[in-house]
């Protein structure tokens, strides 16, 4: 299997989670909604579909596919925080957000393997952000519990790829 069929099965996985949040969230009889989950969603489906469209090469595209979909990530991460009943200040989401965008930007001047470390310590730190928010609530749940395990160990494996990318290269910046 190819990176472009796993980057369109991501895009697609996202979308259907995101259309099924949707149907909860206008359920007539028990509607339920998380802040932050269907934005998320559809956030990450957008990106990975633009990141889909140009595996092939990096451009303004490109840049603006890694931005939804590290947006995506960073709102995922308040998800996990409001489900084990934590609060998400309104300043920390507008400094992130505008962060990850000039980050993002930024990065259209460094050399192929640097920009790929980037988005992926990027993403490697809003993966491990659920696995903190899970882990310190003390009186968690034991699924909850169990969830938090087993994102620290996906976790894990997306943040190997990132070291992996920047051994084996010496750092430059274009000029």
């Amino acid at each position: 299997m190819d990176l472009r069929t796993v980057i369109l099965m991501m895009a697609i996985g996202s979308l259907l989670f995101g259309l099924l949040l949707i149907v909860f969230k206008y359920k007539k009889d028990n509607p339920q909604e998380v802040p932050f989950w269907i934005t998320a969603k559809m956030l990450q489906a957008f990106g990975s579909f633009l990141l889909y469209l140009r595996t092939d090469r990096f451009d303004g595209l490109t840049v603006l596919a890694n931005i939804f979909l590290l947006l995506g990530c960073a709102y995922e991460s308040w998800t996990i925080r409001i489900l084990s009943g934590q609060y998400v200040k309104r300043l920390t989401h507008i400094l992130t957000s505008v962060g990850l965008i000039l980050i993002c930007s930024m990065s259209v001047s460094w050399v192929k393997p640097y920009r790929g470390g980037l988005f992926f310590l990027l993403q490697s730190i809003f993966y491990f952000l659920p696995t903190l928010f899970l882990f310190r609530k003390s009186g968690m749940k034991l699924s909850l519990h169990f969830f938090g395990h087993s994102l620290l160990h996906n976790r894990i494996g997306v943040s190997d790829r990132f070291r992996y990318m920047f051994r084996f290269s010496r750092i430059r910046i274009k000029p």
